[in-house]
């Protein structure tokens, strides 16, 4: 099972370097995705965090 997840990882960081060095354009276009992401995230955690302290959510 680690030896995979191993693999799995050496092949998201070869295509991460591929990507910086052959397509830098399209590199910063999965940045800018991918913060979006994160924003969005962090934003549904603290959404629901406040629901929770309301007792409208969870226990």
């Amino acid at each position: 099972m680690w030896r995979l997840v191993y693999w799995i990882f050496v092949v998201v960081g070869l295509a991460l370097v591929w990507m910086t060095i052959m397509q830098p354009r399209r590199f910063r276009q999965l940045g800018k995705n991918a913060r979006t992401l994160g924003y969005a995230y962090v934003a549904a955690i603290l959404i629901s965090a406040v629901l929770r302290l309301a007792g409208f959510w969870g226990t």
